[in-house]
């Protein structure tokens, strides 16, 4: 509905008011005073209707303004009082209407169009009364709440009807008032502000609920016990209160209005809350937890019932109830009730399963833990004497098979799978970590049965379990029989090997770790691992021959391997880096047999040891030995090659580095290598004839490859390339001495080598010598062609590129090449008539075939496809002259060249010629 106020724009509320409250005063001088009543008649039957005549007398105002007289049309107030009170009109449609007019009188037009004349008290009076006329029709009663608003305007009713009983108390509250107070059934005498908030919150908790059935501990949001306030209402009803108050008929009125039950067992819906219950799981055994799905807490309130029939809660249940719940199929002790739904559980499981052997964590389908439940049936029984547990109850079970003693139980099931093991196995002798098919960790079992018998682990083995075990040939003392077993092995091990000194690392076929297992016998009786031997061990260790001092035992072996190297390989210079076919690092041993020799004074190494090595031949200082070896294939070396300067990088045939080992001799005496050199060494090379200083007797052998140079060419000038054919780069080794001697080469020419390759006419200058060279090629080339038009591309019988140099001579004059030509040089290529331009020389030249073509034919229109005798394509020549001239070819004509072919009568344009 829209807010009857709307008609009251801001651009003429105020005359508006001022206007209907003139018309309203004018009509109420007429039927009554002001503060009588309002213009509004009540029915018998409650409804509000609106005095016809006022209403016409709105509508003629509306008929003089026309934005009221819209307004008015968009309700139903202003059809009805814009009909123009037509006889016409329907009855029914007009008592719809004047009800709806009424209200709208009653709650907006009428507070706010007298809002211009009254006065602040009697605008807010009437205003309030009007809202609360609409409250009574809407909601049957005058108990607002104190926090109430009006939903239009915001309008505190809550504190207006307070006000109006404290006025009243205050005796400020007119008798004319309190009689219309009373016409709406106004509420004047509350329990004081706590009947008042009682009230209020029971009507709060009625409309979120839709009952008056408050529990007895709640308590609203706001903090006030509304279970309590309404347990105390009902027990003042029937005068159970202290004090001997009771409820006035008054109050008890305003409640029932509520729709407050006062007998709360018969309005108790923990029944039908209880019968759904039923109907939805087919048992009512509510769990004590349990709340609905509206929020009632089912669980809790037949958890009552059961104290109430005990009578361990204040309070009863009559015969009627006690029959309604019975009916129900109520359970009185849920313990056996629960018990029972247990059982059957238990009687599913073991359909499913074959047993009632329940693990403790197995939860049913449901979410119950069986489990847990199966474990405090074997408590109960253990520690009651027909108690909590019944005959029934456990002959229930036993017909079931229950097992009781699920640890005998489960023991034998395990003794079972050791049976199985020593079918499979032919032993007892289970792993630590042994797990059966179907997961039992038997390992584990088998070591707890041993720590039982010692003691050492919580819980006892009796005599039948032992005498069980004992039949199985269990082995009690594991430590003392795995020994046996190892020592065993030990036996086997030296029946083949004839010794008991295993590797550390060993392992037997099956897996032992022996090597291990023999260096723990030796800590053991050294004191160094936790554990000890017995007398029993130790003897027969030493029956056995065991050997308890390691490194002696050891020594000796290596020795007889050191032994059998010298019968294979005829020495006993055992490489380094030599493992046996065993995996015995011999050459490491050999090299520590030196070491310990020269660390003691018959230490480590005792007299014995290195007189057997003596005996063997044993080289004690390798080094010395080493280097006489190599002297001797440095001999072989001069036999075969006549000299001792040996290639650095030369190996012999058997793999020796003898060019390295040549080098480091005189990297030693130079003093640039580690090591050192004795006096019969020295001299023991100096008689070879071995070369000291390398790189002068190099030079020297270079300078000889020189002279042989000299001797066939007649010069010393050797080319760059020039290779001997002993494979010397003698042309290179020529250039590094210039290089020397100019210092832009690392290194340096004595006084003596310079004196020798002068006697022998070095040229130190290279590249004038070789310019030289040049020249007289092209001179010779002159005398065989008659010029030194040398093309680019040509090269001399003996390999000199002749054209690339004559190329070279003119890039240097015109400077576009690196270096220069002197005046020396340029005047003899002068004199020798050397072509400078070459383009220049090649055009003269073609134009003398031209010449020649118009001697032998008599005009100068060679044919495009014609090619002198030599060679020449002069026809192309010829082309090419008119096309440069008519600029469609790239170069140039001088004015000579175009004077000279003019001259010879050369044809231009061939077309006009008749060609």
């Amino acid at each position: 509905m829209a807010d009857a106020c709307m008609f009251v724009e801001p651009r003429h509320g105020l005359r508006l008011r001022q206007c209907v409250g003139r018309v309203l005063r004018q009509h109420l001088q007429k039927v009554d005073a002001l503060v009588v009543a309002p213009p509004i008649v009540q029915r018998a039957d409650g409804d509000l209707v609106a005095d016809t005549e006022l209403i016409r007398l709105l509508a003629e105002l509306a008929s003089a303004d026309h934005e009221l007289h819209q307004s008015l049309a968009q309700d139903s107030f202003g059809r009805v009082s814009l009909m123009d009170q037509r006889t016409d009109s329907r009855d029914e449609e007009r008592e719809v209407a004047l009800t709806e007019a009424a209200r709208l009188l009653s709650t907006s037009v009428y507070p706010r169009a007298l809002s211009a004349d009254l006065s602040a008290d009697a605008q807010w009076w009437q205003f309030g009364l009007a809202a609360l006329t609409q409250y009574v029709q809407e909601n049957g009663h005058c108990l607002v709440p104190r926090s109430f608003r009006v939903s239009f305007g915001g309008f505190k009713l809550g504190q207006w009807v307070s006000r109006q009983r404290h006025n009243r108390r205050s005796c400020n509250l007119s008798p004319l008032r309190i009689e219309q107070l009373d016409k709406l059934g106004f509420v004047w005498k509350l329990d004081h502000s706590r009947w008042h908030e009682g009230c209020q919150n029971l009507e709060a908790y009625i409309q979120k609920h839709g009952n008056s059935n408050v529990p007895q501990q709640y308590v609203a949001e706001s903090g006030f016990k509304l279970g309590h306030w309404v347990k105390n209402r009902r027990s003042a009803r029937k005068g159970k209160v202290s004090g001997g108050k009771g409820m006035s008929d008054e109050q008890a009125t305003i409640l029932e209005r509520f729709g407050f039950i006062w007998d709360a067992k018969a309005s108790d819906q923990g029944f039908q809350q209880l019968e759904a219950y039923k109907a939805e799981h087919e048992h009512s055994a509510v769990p004590a937890d349990h709340v609905t799905a509206d929020g009632f807490h089912l669980g809790a309130w037949v958890a009552r019932q059961r104290m109430l029939k005990r009578g361990t809660a204040s309070g009863e249940l009559d015969a009627g109830q006690i029959e309604m719940l019975n009916d129900l199929g109520f359970v009185w002790e849920p313990q056996s009730f629960h018990w029972e739904q247990m059982f059957e559980r238990l009687k599913a499981y073991k359909a499913d399963h074959g047993d009632v052997l329940v693990p403790r964590n197995h939860d049913t389908a449901d979410g119950f833990n069986l489990g847990v439940w199966v474990a405090r049936q074997r408590t109960l029984k253990r520690e009651t004497t027909g108690g909590e547990l019944d005959d029934r109850q456990i002959e229930m079970l036993d017909n079931l098979g229950f097992v009781w003693e699920l640890q005998s139980f489960q023991w034998e099931q395990t003794f079972e799978r050791l049976k199985a093991y020593q079918a499979e196995h032919g032993d007892v002798l289970v792993p630590a970590d042994h797990d059966t098919a179907d997961g039992f960790n038997l390992g584990a079992w088998v070591s707890r049965q041993r720590a039982l018998k010692r003691g050492t682990a919580i819980g006892e083995l009796d005599e039948s379990q032992m005498e069980m075990l004992d039949n199985l040939g269990f082995i009690w003392e594991l430590q003392s029989f795995q020994w046996e077993q190892a020592f065993e092995r030990l036996k086997a091990y030296k029946a083949e090997h004839e010794h008991m000194a295993v590797p550390v690392d060993h392992d037997t076929a099956d897996g032992f770790h022996l090597g291990a297992w023999v260096a723990r016998q030796r800590a053991l009786k050294r004191g160094t691992a936790s554990g000890e031997l017995d007398e029993r061990q130790i003897e027969m260790l030493d029956d056995l021959g065991f050997g308890w001092e390691l490194q002696s035992f050891q020594w000796e072996q290596a020795f007889q391997r050191l032994k059998a190297y010298r019968a294979y390989h005829g020495d006993v210079l055992v490489p380094a880096n030599h493992d046996t076919a065993d995996g015995f690092h011999l050459g490491a041993w050999v090299a520590r047999q030196r070491t310990l020799k020269r660390r003691t004074a018959g230490g480590e190494l005792d007299e014995r040891h290195m007189e057997m090595l003596d005996n063997l031949g044993f080289v004690w200082e390798l080094q010395s030995f080493q280097w006489e070896q190599a002297f001797q294939v440095l001999k072989a070396y001069k036999t075969d090659h006549s000299h001792v300067l040996v290639p650095r990088h030369h190996i012999t045939a058997d793999g020796f580095h003898l060019g390295a080992w040549v080098a480091r001799q005189q990297a030693v005496k130079r003093g640039t290598a580690s090591g050192e050199l004795d006096e019969r060494q020295m001299e023991m090379l100096d008689q070879l004839g071995f070369v000291w200083e390398l790189q002068s007797f190099q030079w020297g052998q270079a300078f000889q490859r020189l002279e042989a140079y000299k001797a066939e060419h007649g010069h010393a000038n050797v080319p760059l390339d020039h290779v001997t054919a002993d494979g010397f780069k003698l042309g290179a080794w020529v250039v590094r001495q210039c290089a020397l001697k100019r210092g832009t080469a690392s290194g340096e020419l004595d006084e003596r080598q310079r004196e020798m390759l002068d006697q022998l006419g070095f040229v130190w200058e290279l590249q004038s010598f070789q310019w030289g060279q040049a020249f007289q090629i092209l001179e010779a080339y002159k005398t065989e062609n008659g010029h030194t038009a040398v093309q680019t591309d040509h090269v001399t019988a003996d390999g000199f590129h002749l054209g690339a140099w004559v190329s070279r001579q003119r890039a240097l004059k015109r400077g576009t090449a690196t270096g220069e030509l002197d005046e020396r040089q340029i005047e003899m290529l002068d004199d020798l008539g050397f072509v400078w331009e070459l383009m220049s020389f090649q055009w003269d030249q073609s134009f003398q075939q031209l010449e020649a073509y118009k001697i032998e034919h008599g005009v100068t229109a060679v044919p495009q496809s014609h090619v002198s005798e030599d060679g020449f394509h002069l026809g192309t020549w010829v082309t090419r002259q008119r096309s440069v001239k008519r600029g469609t070819a790239s170069g140039s004509l001088d004015q000579r060249q175009l004077e000279l072919l003019d001259q010879l009568g050369f044809v231009w344009e061939p077309t006009s010629q008749g060609r």
